[in-house]
């Protein structure tokens, strides 16, 4: 949704977080959704227009395939730090929640 409406986007992923919860997986992924990926259509309107570039050529598709890989990268990110099979910080022994309770303690 995000490379057509900016804020259609963050609608879906406030409608995702008040159905599943923000520290969800799918809350945290809409997170990194919504800053991994740029309204691309309203970039080439509003930018190419403002300075007179009528033909865009390739810049779509490069634009729509930035998303893409921005999307694919979210899905990993997410993967990799919020899923709990896959979590590589519990490979160290050490969760997010016990190392701010860690941190409270000794300050």
């Amino acid at each position: 949704m995000k490379p057509l409406s900016g804020s259609g986007a963050r609608g879906l992923m406030l409608e995702s977080m008040k159905t599943f919860g923000v520290d969800s997986f799918v809350g945290r992924l809409s997170c990194i959704f919504q800053g991994s990926t740029d309204t691309t259509f309203y970039i080439l309107a509003v930018y190419f227009g403002s300075i007179g570039i009528r033909y865009t050529r390739h810049a779509l598709a490069c634009g729509l395939l930035a998303d893409l890989v921005g999307v694919i990268a979210a899905i990993a990110i997410c993967y990799i730090f919020f899923r709990s099979s896959l979590n590589l910080l519990s490979y160290w022994a050490i969760s997010p929640i016990s190392l701010i309770s860690l941190i409270r303690q000794i300050s």
